[in-house]
């Protein structure tokens, strides 16, 4: 999340007198701190989209006793595991919300743990609780991040949370290298639905064929496209994708 203006952090992470927890923090531990235990610990959930595609993985452990509001905490790795929670926060928890605990009217307690591959010797990465706006359907809104110590998480849970990866972690494989080719346009599929100031339609063949063998280098100040130097573009992003 990004800093609001004047460069204070946003609202939730305003903090509170020195050695204690912001506002956000103190209110949920006042109200929801108790002794639950773990009664999921998924390593490697998966969230998709509508068609199936993979947006993310992270561990999902939950923490759950009968009166109490559940505790989800989800850790994942950045990079390597698909779009980050910090990022899509409020689809990763509508998700666990909407599929761990469907029949409840509040999501469960979201807090999250992004973790950098680096130095063996920096600094332990930090919780952060994320609390939201509930609508209809189990969607969330207006994520406000607010950091927690291991000791808040504890006191939430009532036993301590792993803060690790776990061991049952799959790397997801390397995207293939993509194959960068130079094309002749005239090899190119023609355009659909195009406006290029001056025609609406794609040349035939012949004639891209004729500007391919006798380019035209002149310029034109007719419309917009056939101001630009397509033949210095065109040489640009081949000198860019090499």
């Amino acid at each position: 999340m990004t800093p609001g203006p004047g460069n204070l952090p946003p609202r939730g992470r305003q903090p509170g007198p020195a050695g204690e927890p912001p506002p956000a923090v103190r209110e949920l531990l006042a109200l929801h701190a108790a002794t639950r235990h773990r009664t999921s610990d998924d390593h490697m959930s998966t969230v998709t989209s509508w068609n199936g595609t993979r947006i993310g993985t992270f561990r999902l452990q939950l923490f759950t006793a009968s009166g109490t509001r559940p505790v989800a905490i989800a850790t994942q790795y950045f990079p390597g595991e698909g779009d980050p929670l910090g990022t899509w926060t409020e689809e990763y928890a509508s998700e666990v919300w909407r599929r761990e605990f469907p029949d409840s009217a509040e999501p469960p307690v979201w807090i999250t743990l992004q973790l950098h591959p680096g130095p063996r010797d920096a600094p332990p990465e930090q919780f952060t609780l994320v609390t939201f706006q509930a609508g209809g359907e189990h969607e969330l809104s207006s994520p406000q991040p607010s950091p927690m110590t291991d000791a808040d998480v504890a006191a939430l849970t009532g036993v301590p949370a792993s803060r690790d990866r776990g061991e049952g972690y799959q790397p997801w494989p390397r995207p293939p290298e993509p194959d960068w080719r130079v094309a002749w346009t005239i090899l190119l599929p023609r355009p659909r639905g195009m406006n290029r100031g001056c025609f609406r339609t794609a040349p035939p063949w012949w004639r891209r064929l004729a500007r391919q063998v006798i380019p035209r280098r002149a310029a034109r100040d007719c419309c917009y496209y056939h101001r630009v130097d397509w033949h210095q573009v065109s040489a640009a992003a081949i000198r860019v994708t090499r």
